[in-house]
């Protein structure tokens, strides 16, 4: 690897996509949670927006 100034710490942060580790049970609990916050957000605002929530 050339001497690009930075440890290989740093150079495995920047590693491609395919050399990334399969999505773990917690991760993926992460993401779905974190999708269903957002869609509940949305749903909440757009009520608010027609007016179905006063």
């Amino acid at each position: 690897m050339a001497d690009l100034g930075m440890s290989h710490t740093h150079a495995d942060h920047y590693r491609s996509a395919r050399s990334r580790k399969p999505a773990t049970t917690r991760s993926r609990l992460h993401r779905a949670a974190n999708a269903a916050l957002v869609v509940a957000a949305f749903t909440f605002l757009a009520a608010l927006v027609c007016g179905v929530i006063s």
